[in-house]
């Protein structure tokens, strides 16, 4: 006789034991922007209720040290990015490309233009025209 438990456990598939190392990043970022959020919430308060509570410093340089963190994490997920488009350049050459084009897009805008009477104009179809 078998029962309930091990009929489970026969017929049931194996729970995952860990996410990947990429969700595991970006929960660990969602966690600290969680705290952040929070502790923001905390110093509203304190704000609105007692301004010149002697916590309210202590809120905010915590508020720091996670905005700091988070920026780290950031700056560590994009160079891991381009690490990894690095090492498959050889194997993928098509993946490498299309990560740098998306970093090699420059977006400049068009000045002011004097027109004919020397006014400037500041309208994009005027510029247009006038180019």
């Amino acid at each position: 006789r078998l029962t309930v438990l091990q009929v489970t456990l026969l017929h049931s598939p194996p729970k995952k034991t860990s996410a990947s190392h990429k969700n595991r990043r970006a929960r660990d970022k969602n966690i600290i922007k969680r705290k952040r959020r929070t502790l923001n919430a905390r110093i509203s308060a304190i704000k609105a209720n007692n301004p010149s509570s002697p916590h309210l410093a202590k809120l905010q340089n915590d508020v720091n040290l996670l905005t700091y963190e988070i920026k780290e994490q950031i700056e560590s997920d994009l160079e891991a990015r381009e690490d990894t488009a690095v090492r498959k350049i050889k194997a993928n050459p098509r993946f490498f490309f299309s990560y740098a084009k998306r970093f090699a897009k420059v977006h400049s805008r068009v000045a002011p233009i004097k027109d004919q009477n020397g006014e400037l104009q500041t309208d994009p179809s005027i510029k247009a025209e006038l180019l």
